[in-house]
């Protein structure tokens, strides 16, 4: 090995180690994000709470607020892989589960003023929406922008070795016929 050659794979583990570093730091405080965005959907529960709105005691505010505290203590693992798997295991589930949190959160919330109940959906939503937005941004934020490049460098270098190919065989076929 050669001097260039020792400090091409030194640079490459370097910006490798770098770009693991990066990335890391970015998963963070994606994670970071997401979990805020949760705490003000559960101040905004707080504050519905405060106003009279619904009692602290009420299954509702217990479901939503325990919900969200469940998001918030597993955001760590909150992934598109760990989603992949619970939704194939899902099926698997034990039938020992009275019903599923749509049908109970929908009996909680029925005895309470249409407001009320309209507001306490919206926050669901909030919710909801987070974690989609948590599992879809990290392919936005992290796999587009590593992976995407090096998509299109690989178009790139195979379009290069296209035209090089018809340029060469061009000056071939122009020699050849120059030659006979």
């Amino acid at each position: 090995m050669d001097n260039s050659s020792v400090i091409i794979t030194i640079q490459s583990s370097i910006l490798l180690m770098l770009l693991v570093y990066v990335l890391g730091a970015i998963k963070e405080c994606r994670r970071e994000a997401f979990r805020l965005s949760l705490f003000e959907i559960r101040d905004s529960l707080f504050d519905c709470a405060a106003n009279g709105h619904i009692d602290f005691d009420h299954p509702a505010y217990g479901m939503l607020r325990s919900t969200i505290n469940g998001f918030i203590r597993y955001a760590h693992r909150i992934s598109c892989t760990q989603m992949l798997i619970f939704l194939l295991f899902y099926r698997f589930r034990s039938s020992s589960l009275d019903n599923s949190f749509a049908e109970r959160w929908e009996t909680e919330i029925s005895n309470l003023d249409p407001e009320t109940q309209n507001h306490l959906r919206r926050l669901l939503s909030q919710v909801n929406f987070s974690v989609a937005w948590h599992l879809i941004g990290f392919l936005v934020h992290i796999v587009l922008p590593v992976f995407g490049p090096l998509y299109l460098a690989n178009r790139l270098v195979r379009y290069l070795r296209a035209l090089l190919r018809s340029i060469r065989d061009d000056f071939d076929s122009t020699a050849f016929a120059y030659g006979t």
